[in-house]
């Protein structure tokens, strides 16, 4: 059994209908005009499946963010303004507060810790906002599915850490390419495997992820260059 990309199938010249289909695949494969796609084996297989996982609750990780400082704007709070990260420890700190209730903005700007430390007037000045009961609702239920959130993915990092033992020197490899940290190390071994064979070249594996122009010309003329279609979790680890 192999395993084809359709566009490759497509690509090769010949009547197809849906009653033909069947004996032209058998036939094109027997003529060996057929290329196999890349099937990681089963180990690698589960890790995707947990870096992927793991990539999909952080996006919605970064959406509740997002709705947090959103809803902060609304009630005229400048948290961000003055604390570089709005989910650090000290922000935190300060959000779960005003969801509980809290309305001395300098009792929470005192919540604030080392480097924050240093902007409490300017804390004082952001917390001075209007906060309606809703808002100290949807608040504390954002923060609620935050930690949630949060919990989730630590449980599925100390997974994938111990599925990837087996692949640690491919990890290792990874992390000595500059700008690569230990997570994207994991998601490229899980894509891309722990070894290169089953690409015969850097071009290859390149345009299996889709991250390549395409090259599209016709009697001199340079059409469209768009990438095509490859691996979408791939291609977002490098690019």
């Amino acid at each position: 059994m192999l395993l084809i990309n359709p566009e490759h199938y497509k690509a090769v010249r010949g009547k197809k209908t849906d009653l033909k289909d069947g004996t032209r695949i058998a036939e094109l494969l027997q003529d060996g005009r057929l290329e196999g796609s890349y099937v990681p084996p089963v180990d690698i297989r589960v890790l995707r499946h947990l870096t992927r996982y793991r990539i999909k609750l952080v996006q919605y990780q970064s959406s509740i963010a997002n709705r947090i400082q959103k809803l902060l704007e609304q009630c005229n709070i400048k948290l961000a303004s003055v604390a570089s990260d709005v989910l650090g420890v000290s922000a935190m700190a300060m959000l779960r507060a005003l969801a509980q209730g809290e309305t001395d903005a300098a009792r929470m700007a005192s919540m604030a810790k080392k480097q924050v430390r240093k902007n409490i007037p300017a804390l004082q000045l952001a917390l001075e906002g209007c906060l309606l009961p809703h808002h100290r609702l949807l608040l504390s239920e954002m923060l609620e599915d935050l930690d949630h959130v949060g919990g989730k993915i630590t449980r599925i990092e100390e997974t994938i850490e111990q599925q990837m033992r087996p692949f640690q020197n491919a990890v290792n490899r990874w992390l000595t390419v500059p700008g690569i940290k230990h997570r994207l190390a994991w998601r490229l071994v899980a894509e891309v495997g722990p070894t290169v064979e089953a690409f015969p070249s850097a071009a290859d594996i390149v345009s299996w992820a889709g991250i390549c122009p395409g090259n599209n010309q016709t009697a001199g003329k340079r059409k469209s260059g768009t990438t095509r279609s490859g691996n979408p979790w791939a291609a977002q680890s490098v690019v």
